[in-house]
């Protein structure tokens, strides 16, 4: 299971979760490829802002809670331990050198994607449902890993 939650303003405008199309031998790879759809709608969206005369300044932040995901996102090249990978996934590597999306690192226990993909305890699942709807302020604001004080 795979997903995604993209957000404007501090409030969710777009989000997937489903079965990924290819059966994952890894975390990793199954992490790459749900970075990927998510990249996908990314630029998507940016096409979308752009045709409103939306000018987008700079990549479109993905945060990812898998560090060797992001790794191999930005290696630009096909590392020896990733190499089962289906190809189609790289494509990632070109849209960061183009500067379309950007990866980030986020702290598993604060990323609102798991809401969508993972059966969660009713703490995690009501902090991560506020903040991807806007509730409670930008969530990738606070990627110290901390639990905040107020959910």
């Amino acid at each position: 299971m795979g997903g995604y939650v993209g957000t404007l303003a501090g409030s969710a405008i777009v989000w997937r979760a489903k079965w990924q199309p290819t059966v994952a031998t890894s975390s990793t790879e199954a992490e790459l490829i749900a970075a990927v759809s998510a990249a996908k709608a990314a630029k998507h969206l940016r096409s979308i802002m752009d045709s409103f005369g939306v000018k987008q300044d700079g990549p479109t932040m993905i945060y990812e809670d898998n560090v060797a995901a992001i790794l191999i996102a930005n290696a630009n090249k096909v590392t020896e331990r990733a190499r089962h990978i289906d190809i189609q996934y790289y494509a990632i590597q070109e849209w960061v050198t183009r500067k379309q999306v950007k990866l980030a690192h986020i702290k598993g226990i604060i990323n609102p994607a798991d809401a969508l993909t993972k059966n969660l305890g009713w703490v995690l699942h009501n902090r991560h449902v506020t903040r991807m709807m806007g509730h409670c302020g930008s969530w990738h604001i606070n990627t110290s890993g901390r639990i905040p004080r107020k959910l």
